[in-house]
């Protein structure tokens, strides 16, 4: 059953915002454990807001890309067509299609890996 509001990654990030407050309240040693566990909140808050639209496009994506059999998820006929080497002659095609897979998953695990200081900002 669906919950009325706030959303899931709402109340997750309310806890992540509460747990840093604590830093500096605490000492060292228990200090970097609230470090390790608000990156994971993090993770989860960006998984559960983020995740669907990412996954849309990345299907939509490598799906201009492959021929995926019904049931087949796109990343298997992506890892099929470039074994069978479908994706020789669309080599520059291919690569920016997984390269666009990596950046959506880094947007979810750690989106500042994506900033570019020489660029002044995010990549995209």
């Amino acid at each position: 059953m669906k919950q009325d509001q706030p959303a899931a990654h709402d109340l997750v990030g309310t806890v992540r915002d509460y747990l840093e407050g604590l830093a500096g309240k605490i000492d060292e040693t228990h200090r970097f454990d609230l470090r390790v566990a608000t990156h994971l909140l993090g993770i989860v808050e960006r998984e559960l807001r983020d995740r669907p639209d990412f996954d849309a496009s990345e299907r939509e994506t490598l799906r201009g890309l492959t021929n995926a059999a019904d049931g087949e998820s796109e990343i298997d006929a992506l890892c099929r067509a470039l074994r069978a080497g479908d994706l020789d002659d669309r080599w520059d095609e291919a690569m920016a299609a997984v390269m666009r897979s990596v950046e959506l998953k880094m947007e979810v695990v750690r989106p500042s890996a994506l900033e570019r200081p020489d660029r002044g900002g995010k990549s995209r």
